[in-house]
């Protein structure tokens, strides 16, 4: 219940009134999700887009929010109805809200490096575009929604058009996710498959520009 608490905790704060000195900033980005270790049984490499919010209280430490939607790439299966097996193709996304911590050292005049510290939700959506005899159909498989944390860092330039260049690289992890992994015997023939909850890894790469607005 942790990530919940933070993350209710600081949109909160987020959301009150703005405190003498201090500043927000806006930042759009792409982002690209990396899975690791099990998680790439689960999620293919996803792109996407992402905004976060950060209000900058004293010293360079400020409140941050993160949404973010991805998806995961398509593949096709064979899916088997009442009318028989037909080829669907299947999409993976995912949303995530998280808010948490950040810190910001001003290096230089248009040059600062960040760290931040997050928790929030992650949801997981599968939908599956299916060609039977009948017709078109979109269904929507497994949903599921989780907890988890990331952390990480970037920097910000001032490339000379207002808003500064924004690259950041985090390290993501969600608790408890469903998985399905395929059984084989020892020659490697597939025999079954085994369900069975993970906790998922991934590194999310994200490049976008920010805007400073308030007070400097």
């Amino acid at each position: 219940m942790r990530p919940l608490l933070l993350t209710t905790t600081v949109l909160t704060l987020l959301l009150l009134p703005s405190w003498a000195g201090a500043q927000w900033s806006i930042g759009p980005s792409v982002v690209i999700s990396i899975p690791t270790a099990d998680f790439s049984n689960v999620s293919g490499v996803g792109g996407g887009f992402g905004v976060k919010a950060v209000r900058e209280l004293k010293m360079g430490f400020g409140l941050r929010g993160d949404f973010a939607y991805l998806s995961h790439g398509k593949e096709f299966q064979s899916i088997s109805t009442i009318s028989g097996v037909f080829p669907a193709e299947v999409r993976h996304q995912s949303f995530r809200l998280a808010a948490g911590g950040q810190y910001m050292l001003h290096v230089a005049e248009g040059f600062n490096l960040y760290a931040s510290a997050l928790g929030g939700f992650y949801w997981f959506r599968t939908n599956i575009n299916l060609n039977t005899a009948v017709g078109f159909f979109q269904l929507e498989g497994r949903s599921e929604a989780a907890l988890g944390w990331n952390f990480g860092g970037g920097f910000q330039y001032d490339f000379g058009l207002g808003p500064l260049l924004d690259i950041g690289l985090e390290y993501q992890t969600i608790y408890n996710i469903s998985s399905e992994f395929e059984i084989r015997d020892p020659s490697g023939e597939v025999i079954g498959t085994e369900k069975r909850d993970i906790t998922a890894n991934e590194f999310l790469i994200k490049v976008g520009v920010t805007f400073f607005l308030g007070k400097q």
